[in-house]
C-alpha cells in the first residue's frame, strides 16, 4: 500500500499542483508582453521565469500540522497537539527575503521558495511538476508565441486541496499553430 500512497502523492504534487502555476503564468505574459517577448527570443530563460511564477502562482498555499512538543515561535507560546498552519504563499511574498515581493520579475535573481514546501515536507512530486511546467511552457510558446487575453477579463480564483484559476480566456493572434 505504501507504493500506491507514493505514486498518490508523486501525481497529485508532480501533475495536480501545476495547473495555478501554469494558467498563472499564462495570464502574466498575456499581459505583460514585453516578458512573453523575452522568453520567445530566449528560452532558455524559461527556467528563471518558472521560479517567479512557482513563487506567486503555487498549487498549494497552505499546510497543515501538529506541534510535536512546547514552543514559543514569534513569541507564541503553542502545546504538543495544536494545529499550526503553515502558509507557502505568505512566505513566498516576504519582504524580508524578496524585494517588491508582489512584483513577478522574470529576472529575478532564483532565491529558495517554498512553492513545493521544505525539509521533510518538500513536495515528492516537485521534480515531476517542474518537468510539466517547463514543457508546457516551451511548447506553448513555441507553437502559440502571440497571445493576448480576452478583453476585461478579471482573474477567479478556487482554492480547494491546490489553488487554480477558473478560467483564462486566451486569443491567439493569426498564424500561430493549434497545440
Amino acid at each position: 500500500m505504501d507504493k500506491v500512497g507514493t505514486l498518490c502523492q508523486l501525481t497529485i504534487g508532480g501533475i495536480g499542483t501545476t495547473g495555478y502555476a501554469f494558467s498563472g503564468g499564462l495570464y502574466h505574459l498575456a499581459t505583460h508582453p514585453e516578458d512573453w517577448r523575452q522568453l520567445i527570443a530566449e528560452p532558455a530563460r524559461i527556467p528563471q521565469a518558472l521560479d517567479e511564477f512557482l513563487r506567486l502562482f503555487l498549487g498549494v498555499v497552505n499546510m497543515a500540522r501538529r506541534v510535536k512538543t512546547e514552543v514559543a515561535l514569534g513569541g507564541v507560546s503553542m502545546k504538543a497537539g495544536d494545529r499550526v498552519l503553515l502558509s507557502f504563499g505568505a512566505a513566498c511574498r516576504d519582504p524580508a527575503v524578496y524585494s517588491d515581493p508582489n512584483t513577478l520579475d522574470i529576472e529575478r535573481k532564483a532565491v529558495p521558495n517554498l512553492a513545493f514546501g521544505a525539509g521533510v515536507h518538500r513536495c515528492i512530486g516537485e521534480s515531476l511538476a517542474r518537468l510539466v511546467l517547463q514543457v508546457g511552457y516551451e511548447e506553448f510558446l513555441t507553437r502559440i508565441p502571440e497571445f493576448t487575453v480576452a478583453e476585461g477579463f478579471v482573474p477567479e480564483y478556487e482554492t480547494g486541496s491546490t489553488r487554480h484559476m477558473v478560467t483564462l480566456p486566451l486569443r491567439f493572434a493569426r498564424g500561430a499553430r493549434a497545440v
